[in-house]
């Protein structure tokens, strides 16, 4: 699938068909489920259901992740990712950090990252040194993807 240019959801798109590729189920954020990339529905290559026994709270948060990776057949998050196409770039990790801060001890091996253009970057590492993304150790699990390294990534996992 080719982009004329990148969004929001044709990054969701590749971070699916990447989390796919690499032997991962891949769920993607419940209101998500009807948009489309392409010709592609995403909620047809998603998880129909999280399949994680968290507590109720911890499930309502992780359900509105843009892209939650697991190990193919399991119920443990591996990878969880949030796109920040527009929005600013605290709303994603406002997200993680409560999510850290609800499921803790259970995050143990969990890997977070911000997908955004590269010149966010800025941005995220000037919000990423705030307090409660310390005391969360959202600062210490969470990385930022650059959308040329998200397509980078998904080209050689296409190319294997």
């Amino acid at each position: 699938m080719k982009s004329p240019r990148w969004s929001h959801t044709y990054a969701q798109w590749l971070l699916l068909d990447l989390g796919r590729k690499t032997g991962h189920d891949v769920w993607i954020a419940a209101g998500d489920h009807n948009r489309v990339a392409g010709t592609v529905r995403l909620g047809d290559l998603s998880l129909r259901e999280l399949p994680t026994a968290l507590p109720v709270n911890t499930r309502n948060i992780m359900a509105q992740i843009d892209v939650v990776w697991f190990p193919r057949g399991t119920r443990r998050p591996r990878a969880l990712f949030e796109v920040e196409h527009t929005t600013s770039i605290v709303t994603g990790m406002l997200r993680m950090s409560d999510l850290l801060a609800s499921a803790t001890p259970t995050t143990s091996g969990w890997r977070m990252a911000i997908v955004a253009p590269a010149r966010r970057l800025s941005r995220y590492q000037s919000e990423l040194v705030r307090p409660t993304f310390r005391a969360t150790g959202l600062a210490d699990v969470c990385t930022f993807v650059s959308y040329d390294e998200l397509l980078h990534r998904h080209e050689r996992a296409v190319n294997r």
